[in-house]
């Protein structure tokens, strides 16, 4: 037990100090960019990032898959076993990769036609494709299989140092780039340079810690069967959640020009460090629900998905306001006034989207512990079609407020009652109708409380920006939490919390004395 909360602690520690540097440095490093070289150079780094992120979906989970098959082995140090998953692992990737570069290859006579209007006169965009195209294939044909032996160890904090490590290195590559050589083409390779280094200090620390662990021997046949089922599954996850966080920029690009890009990313970026943020409170949840749902029963089971829904929901609702309460002074002191929105539903649809997107974490991560990943095996691929029919159809019509619309419908309409249905039937064997009692009561508790506290920052007009952003923080930490706490005293969810928190002080309490 000591040293299992050794390895927790150790991981969390890294894994924070990794988070945070994801969070601040690409901030700095996109600011610079945006005032050094301009919106055109920032959206095309926001293209090629996108479209190689759906190529990446080549890999179609076979990483969980195989990590998962580790488990077992590790467990009764059958080293022979893990030594043919790693090898097995490693033909994967080198396979993966190649279809990767294939179809990288393929795009490129496609390439101005997914750029709506001009891009930088001095950028040959099929000269950088390629350079984003070697760093992502480098990761398959190096060694980033070997990820999968330390994340099967549970040696997460050494894959949070060496990402820390390298992605400092290459942060401070990419400003130095941009700021002296003002050569894009530099920039573009400073990533492929920390690429290379990570896969190395990959290779290095696994053959470290793990000498005995080689690429070497055959798997059975239903063990294979296994990691086939699996990847069946994971594969259509995988698809939805691209789309969801890659493809609307590809849309952005062709039908509106690369400027559009960067003002979408502008505000996105902001929803992704919240995201950070939530993902980082919800960490190791998985494991705990999976133990869980093993050793309770199904009312307890219940009760634990609704306290941590009432905990995430008041959360994600509180983000939602301070967003839309502070974006558009925060984009005024980070870029000028001319990077804001002009309409202000379109901060309103960036809040919808955030919040319907990170409303869903609890059933998710109840989804993932129960193993669930065949019960709803179609879900992704129709809101994957869904949202971009609607993307394609709106952003003719109405431009960036389209692309966000047919996401929050996909997310409203598709994902959420179908995930919601599969753990409602499978997991708890009730209809899910309080659910969606819940979650509209506390939708509608959010708006309340989000147009009180935005019609009480409409009132702080005070110069400079900076103060009167501090200003309306403050009341955005006040006026919501007192509106949710007046509407959710009473609630059993809440009682819950309160006396989960109250038992822990009295015990540190009477452990102190």
């Amino acid at each position: 037990m000591s040293s299992r909360m050794k390895n927790i602690l150790r991981n969390s520690f890294w894994g924070i100090g990794c988070k945070c540097t994801q969070i601040i440095c690409p901030f700095i490093v996109r600011t610079v960019m945006i005032q050094t070289l301009g919106n055109e150079y920032t959206g095309l780094n926001g293209l090629f990032t996108s479209i190689l992120k759906i190529l990446s979906l080549a890999e179609l989970g076979f990483s969980s898959a195989i990590t998962y098959n580790m488990y077992e082995p590790i467990a009764y140090g059958d080293r022979k076993k893990i030594c043919a998953l790693l090898n097995i692992y490693k033909k994967i990737y080198k396979f993966v990769g190649s279809i990767v570069l294939g179809v990288g290859v393929l795009l490129l006579p496609f390439l101005n036609r997914m750029i709506y209007g001009s891009y930088p006169d001095d950028i040959n965009i099929y000269i950088l494709y390629i350079i984003y195209l070697a760093n992502t294939c480098l990761t398959y044909f190096l060694f980033a299989y070997r990820t999968s032996l330390l994340n099967a160890y549970q040696r997460y904090d050494v894959i949070s140092v060496i990402s820390l490590v390298t992605s400092v290195m290459m942060y401070i590559l990419e400003i130095s780039c941009i700021i002296i050589t003002r050569n894009y083409y530099l920039y573009a390779l400073s990533a492929l340079v920390a690429t290379v280094v990570n896969n190395l200090l990959v290779l290095y620390e696994s053959k470290r810690l793990f000498p005995e662990i080689t690429c070497h021997g055959k798997i059975e046949e239903k063990i294979i069967c296994d990691i086939k089922t699996r990847v069946r599954a994971l594969l259509g996850h995988r698809i939805g959640a691209a789309v969801i966080t890659s493809a609307d920029n590809v849309v952005i690009s062709v039908f509106l020009g690369l400027a559009a890009v960067t003002y979408y990313n502008n505000y996105y970026y902001i929803i992704t460090a919240l995201i950070s943020i939530i993902d980082t409170v919800l960490g190791g949840m998985v494991a705990t629900i999976g133990n869980y749902i093993t050793l309770k029963s199904k009312n307890e089971i219940e009760r634990l998905f609704n306290s941590l829904n009432f905990m995430i929901t008041w959360i994600v609702g509180w983000f939602s306001i301070c967003y839309g309460c502070l974006i558009q002074d925060f984009i005024e002191i980070w870029l000028g006034k001319s990077y804001q929105y002009e309409s202000f539903m379109t901060v309103v649809l960036f809040c919808l989207y955030f919040y319907f997107w990170k409303v869903r974490s609890v059933s998710l991560r109840f989804k993932e512990a129960a193993g669930m990943w065949n019960d709803d095996f179609w879900k992704p691929y129709v809101a994957a079609v869904t949202n971009i029919t609607f993307n394609i159809i709106l952003v003719n019509i109405i431009g960036i407020d389209g692309v966000l619309i047919s996401t929050i419908i996909a997310m409203v309409f598709i994902n959420m009652p179908w995930e919601i249905h599969v753990l409602y039937v499978n997991l708890f064997h009730k209809k899910e109708y309080k659910y969606y009692l819940m979650v509209t009561f506390k939708t509608i508790v959010t708006v309340i409380a989000g147009v009180i506290t935005y019609f009480c920052c409409t009132f702080i007009k005070i110069e400079p920006v900076f103060t009167r952003l501090i200003c309306k923080g403050c009341m955005c930490v006040v006026i919501p939490n007192i509106i949710y706490w007046l509407f959710s005293v009473r609630d059993k969810e809440f009682i819950v919390l309160k006396e989960f928190v109250r038992n822990r002080y009295n015990i540190r309490h009477k452990t102190n004395c």
